[in-house]
């Protein structure tokens, strides 16, 4: 089989198809390259190679990595890599290195300034991707097969049936018509493998013949099923009705046991449908095939590596959540901004179980769907599979299997059951009467007496009730319409929907609409604003999610007053966002209002009082304040002892990051692990949550110079986290951050700047240059950067983030002064001493006077100005602020710690 070399290369389009650097232009969907407005046409490997830099423009890229990433698994000499860009350099007509140049001793980068374009044109049909596809034509590599008829389209691809010219067996081949299209491809080679590796052949599962990724047009080539889809086959049989409900309850039992083997597999499908399931056998005993995994992701991405499986498809880059489900099957949770997840797969099948049982694949499981299957224990197996709340569906889809094959017995144990039920309920009634008899003359008196006095207060109670159940149902009417006319209708090709729309684009859809929707129902748009500003706020996109959030508490405010529960859950999620956002007083504000009000309603040691406690004490750890929000952190955990298990575990987190800023480090490891331990108990080793805290764990140990403990920990953050929440979420980046960082602690900068670049990259696409997650990320680029000996691509970077710390946090604070440091760094290797001696003597001025005597951020200073006075052969005062960063150094991190050593011999010297 020929194998895609470039696992970083044309699927991994990012979220722009076209490039712009120097006089060249890429499309990334049809890979047309025009040079000076000349159409040119590279050689799969050079196009590979290009495709790599631009994913990482203006880096280093080592010739390891471009070895690995176009060839991986294959050890090749250096010669192989050097031919290869010399094609590409012959293309760009790039002699004399103005677009990629080559960094002696290390590799090559683009120099080249790269834009990107957004581009919604559909591709023409002429283009290179589609070359050949006609009746009559063959593939690529394949001139004994000829092309048939086209029997799908769409997704990015087409898929043709195709006939050996001498033997004449079938087979179908999938072409890719985009990057997308290429990218399912090989997400669905990768996933096959993976199933291949875990089970050998298997009957229920389509099979991939082969494959090519070299020679264009692209394409997957895949066993011919006769029966072809579900629907087809249904449709044969005169529709899906006409088929009988035992073996539609047999084909339900096969869709659920070949479902459960994928997950087993650590395979989710994402897409399961009617037409991706194929039919095999004869009409009378037809068995299943589950195919097209082209959407599917991998729950355990290092089982390729353990399995020697190359990642094609799933790279860093690609954010192959937006290839996503249907919308008839798309679970509530991913509308919410979930991480699609096995109870995703299995809504999807219970969706499907639904149709199958009342004979029609159009059919929704609308509101109101129990009244159309009469067989109660059916009712209940479908309610299992596709309940709403995905912690109350079943854990797999083989229990589901398994409740389907044992439906006979189900039924007589149930009819037995109810037997037993009513003669007991027989007997229980014979004593009743026995018993009441004598009492029942002495009670109709008094009964009729009280019901002349009650009857009329009655009536009117009862009016009441039926106009509040009236108002009520209308109300869940209205959200129910907005939920399927303006939400899911968005996704609903017949009613002029876009079916590839994602959850985000879901919500920007509704959320115009929700206002005119539900406007005679305010406390249900607020309730429904809340629940949108949220699943913004889940996806990263904060901006939205405080101006979703913001409606939402007005309207609250408006209908059921300021003090209300629905405006202080809001006004706290509010209180959240300003302080990711820098906006310290408008976070005060509000977490000082929920604390103040829930303190008067409930008591100070209200979980719900705790929480606000909670919010401002983080707000004085943003803001710097670190032994003050320690203080208040300490008092916290005391009090959420006995109240709030996972409360307390936020607080005990918070605390561990106070005691890092205080240089109480084993402290801080020593609580993290135990909040690791706890969180992993209630919620789950794998839960986001508990991933994330793992990042903390791991700065614990990088900071005290245990290095491979800490690798191991940022690792598996990063990798469960780019399974769960996805790759470009802003939990995944902070993990990506840190693995960066920890190279950098380590003195490999070349390896450190592509994790740090990318993580700056994602965290100003999701929050803006001027985030301050953003600034953080920035201020670790430039100083590999500068440790690189680019200093001048590194200072423009940091001045930025310099003025913008300064303007969003002020002079003072303590994360502006770590930036001002690195600013002060790329000055000194520009050999401009005059500023760099400005911003380091007025920084050490202004930590000494704000930050505890302790803080490592002062030794970081008074090393860079060490060295600044070294520089300027001002050796005593050079030895000064080598002894002065080096005390601080051992009382932080010991004697024997590499930085405090390296101070150690520097004083010396």
């Amino acid at each position: 089989m020929t194998e895609p070399l470039a696992a970083d290369s044309p699927d991994a389009k990012a979220r722009a198809p076209r490039w712009r650097f120097g006089d060249c232009v890429l499309d990334g969907r049809t890979l047309e390259l025009t040079v000076r407005g000349q159409l040119v046409k590279l050689e799969p490997k050079p196009l590979d190679m290009l495709m790599f830099l631009l994913r990482h423009p203006d880096e280093v890229l080592t010739k390891d990595e471009l070895l690995e990433g176009l060839w991986p698994g294959r050890i090749l000499s250096e010669s192989v890599l050097t031919k290869c860009v010399a094609k590409l350099r012959q293309g760009l007509g790039d002699e004399g290195q103005a677009v990629i140049k080559t960094v002696h001793g290390f590799g090559y980068r683009l120099i080249a300034p790269v834009t990107v374009e957004h581009d919604a044109a559909p591709i023409a049909a002429t283009t290179e991707l589609r070359a050949g596809l006609s009746a009559g034509g063959h593939p690529p590599q394949r001139p004994l097969w000829v092309l048939r008829e086209a029997i799908g389209a769409g997704g990015g691809g087409e898929v043709w049936l195709a006939e050996h010219a001498k033997t004449g067996e079938r087979r179908v081949f999938k072409f890719a018509t985009d990057a997308a299209g290429l990218s399912a491809l090989k997400r669905e080679v990768t996933l096959f493998r993976l199933l291949q590796a875990t089970y050998g052949p298997r009957d229920d599962l389509l099979r991939l013949l082969d494959w090519n990724f070299e020679t264009l047009p692209y394409f997957v080539e895949a066993e011919h099923v006769a029966g072809g889809s579900l629907l087809q086959w249904s449709e044969r049989r005169g529709g899906l009705a006409a088929v009988p409900v035992a073996q539609r309850i047999a084909l339900a039992i096969q869709l659920a046991e070949v479902l459960a083997a994928a997950h087993a597999a650590g395979v989710l499908h994402k897409d399961l449908k009617p037409s991706n399931v194929l039919v095999a056998g004869s009409e009378a005993e037809p068995r299943l095939k589950l195919g097209d995994f082209g959407s599917g992701r991998v729950l355990d991405l290092a089982r390729l590596e353990r399995l020697e499986i190359t990642r094609l498809g799933f790279t860093a880059m690609l954010d192959d959540d937006e290839a996503g489900t249907t919308p008839l099957y798309l679970a509530p949770e991913l509308l919410a901004g979930q991480q699609p997840t096995v109870q995703s797969d299995l809504y999807a099948l219970g969706v499907m179980l639904y149709q199958l049982l009342v004979g029609d694949w159009r059919r929704p499981l609308a509101p109101g769907w129990e009244r159309t299957l009469d067989d109660e224990l059916l009712r209940e197996d479908v309610a299992a599979a596709a309940a709403g709340d995905p912690q109350r569906r079943l854990t797999n889809a083989a229990e589901l299997a398994r409740r389907l094959r044992e439906l006979d017995e189900r039924r007589s144990q149930r009819a037995h059951q109810r037997e037993l039920e009513a003669e007991a309920a027989t007997l229980h009634a014979a004593l009743e009467r026995s018993r009441h008899r004598r009492k029942l003359q002495r009670a109709i008196a008094a009964v009729l007496a009280l019901g002349l006095g009650l009857s009329s207060w009655g009536f009117w109670n009862a009016r009441q009730a039926q106009h509040r159940a009236e108002a009520a149902a209308a109300e869940a009417r209205a959200a129910v319409s907005f939920l399927g006319e303006d939400v899911l209708a968005a996704t609903d090709p017949f009613g002029g929907g876009r079916p590839t729309l994602s959850i985000k684009g879901l919500l920007d859809e509704a959320a115009p609409r929700l206002a005119t929707r539900l406007a005679d129902y305010p406390a249900m748009r607020a309730e429904m604003g809340l629940a949108m500003g949220r699943a913004y706020e889940g996806l990263g996109d904060w901006p939205k999610a405080r101006e979703r959030l913001e409606v939402a508490l007005a309207e609250a405010e408006a209908v059921q007053g300021a003090d209300s529960e629905l405006a202080l859950t809001i006004a706290d999620r509010l209180g959240s966002l300003a302080l990711l956002q820098s906006r310290y007083d408008d976070s005060e504000a509000l977490y000082r209002r929920v604390y103040e009000t829930h303190r008067t309603k409930f008591g100070e040691l209200d979980a719900r009082t705790l929480s606000a406690r909670d919010g401002l004490a983080w707000l004085q750890y943003e803001r710097g304040r670190y032994p003050q929000a320690a203080a208040l952190y300490q008092r916290l955990v005391d009090d959420y002892r006995g109240v709030d298990e996972l409360g307390l575990t936020s607080a005990q987190w918070s605390l561990a990051d106070c005691y890092l800023e205080l240089n109480r480090t084993p402290e801080a490891e020593a609580l993290m692990r135990e909040v690791v331990a706890t969180t992993s108990r209630l919620q789950g080793a794998k839960h986001p949550r508990a991933l994330w805290q793992r990042t903390t764990l791991g700065d614990a140990l990088m900071i005290q110079g245990r290095w491979d403990e800490a690798a191991a920990l940022f690792d598996e953050a990063y990798e469960g986290l780019a399974a769960t929440v996805g790759e470009t979420h802003p939990y995944t980046l902070t993990a990506l951050h840190y693995r960066g960082q920890l190279l950098l602690e380590r003195g490999d900068p070349v390896a450190a700047l592509p994790l740090l670049r990318r993580a700056y990259e994602n965290r100003v696409l999701a929050h803006g240059v001027d985030h301050v997650w953003a600034r953080y990320s920035a201020n670790r680029v430039g100083e590999a950067l500068v440790q690189l000996g680019l200093a001048s691509e590194a200072l423009p970077l940091l001045e930025r983030a310099h003025e913008q710390s300064v303007k969003a946090q002020g002079p003072d604070h303590p994360n502006v002064l770590l930036i001002q440091r690195t600013l002060a760094d790329a000055l000194i290797a520009l050999k401009q001493y005059d500023r760099a001696d400005g911003l380091l003597v007025d920084g050490l001025a202004r930590a000494q006077r704000t930050l505890p005597e302790y803080s490592l951020r002062i030794g970081y200073l008074h090393e860079s100005l060490g060295h600044l006075r070294s520089l300027q052969k001002r050796k005593d005062e050079a030895r000064a602020q080598y002894e002065s960063a080096r005390v601080l150094y051992e009382n932080a991190i010991g004697a024997t710690h590499p930085q405090t050593l390296k101070l150690t011999a520097l004083a010396q010297r």
